[in-house]
């Protein structure tokens, strides 16, 4: 019974063990696999038909683990020009790449889904999920019905974002310079081309030792923030933790 036919399953510690088992039943079941281990988790796809390990995804990587996530960034930035994560299974199939599908549709679309948790907040982002599962489980669904929904969950418009993150595939250059006075940062980002919607981190490490995070949401062409800062500072940096698929100028 093909219960999981068109749908994508992320199965963490896929190599071995429970991880394993339960990979294989998603697959014989109808489901696209993306197996995620810190070793190894190609070993189950010589194990499977033809016709299975093309739903196959291995992925070695360790989401706790900032060089993982980095390099998930990179690579999804890397391969972003090759096309929109939208076209999805037929992404790298005309350079018999299956690389680029991975790089687009599980990088880059884990990445788009992080930057709207962080644009519309944890609260609204994660009724949106709900309210997604709620109205569309067990049926096939779109694009479009996802930015519908998260659209009544945040009360935002969210075209602009779903245009630039899914049917897009240009990567954002942002400029971002800062100022410090006795008492404050003035943070400032300015988008070199067309105007898009990101949430980008700007990173305060004081001379103490403490750092401190804020959220910046850039939705302008250009956008200004002070900053109240805690003490002496020793550097100002942006998207530091790469939670942002731009590429950020001086």
């Amino acid at each position: 019974m093909d219960r999981f036919t068109d749908r994508t399953v992320v199965v963490t510690g896929a190599a071995s063990g429970i991880g394993e088992a339960t990979a294989r039943r998603l697959l014989a079941e109808g489901a696209t696999v993306v197996g995620a281990d810190l070793t190894r988790p190609d070993a189950l796809g010589d194990t499977l038909s033809d016709d299975v390990r093309k739903r196959w995804v291995p992925v070695v990587g360790d989401v706790t683990d900032d060089r993982s996530v980095r390099d998930v960034v990179a690579t999804a930035i890397e391969a972003s020009p090759e096309g929109p994560v939208y076209l999805g299974y037929r992404l790298g199939h005309i350079q018999g790449d299956d690389r680029i599908f991975r790089a687009i549709v599980y990088n880059k679309g884990a990445m788009v889904l992080h930057m709207l948790r962080r644009l519309v907040g944890d609260e609204m982002f994660f009724a949106g999920i709900r309210s997604f599962y709620q109205e569309w489980k067990f049926k096939k669904a779109g694009t479009d019905d996802f930015r519908e929904v998260m659209e009544r969950a945040s009360n935002r418009n969210l075209q602009r974002f779903f245009d630039t993150w899914i049917f897009g595939f240009e990567i954002p250059h942002v400029k971002f310079t800062s100022h410090l006075s006795a008492t404050d940062a003035m943070v400032r980002f300015e988008q070199q081309s067309d105007v898009v919607d990101v949430p980008v981190t700007v990173t305060i490490t004081y001379e103490s030792g403490n750092v401190e995070s804020v959220v910046v949401l850039i939705t302008e062409k250009q956008t200004e923030q002070t900053i109240p800062l805690k003490g002496r500072v020793r550097t100002i940096t942006a998207n530091a933790d790469n939670a942002a698929l731009v590429e950020i100028d001086r």
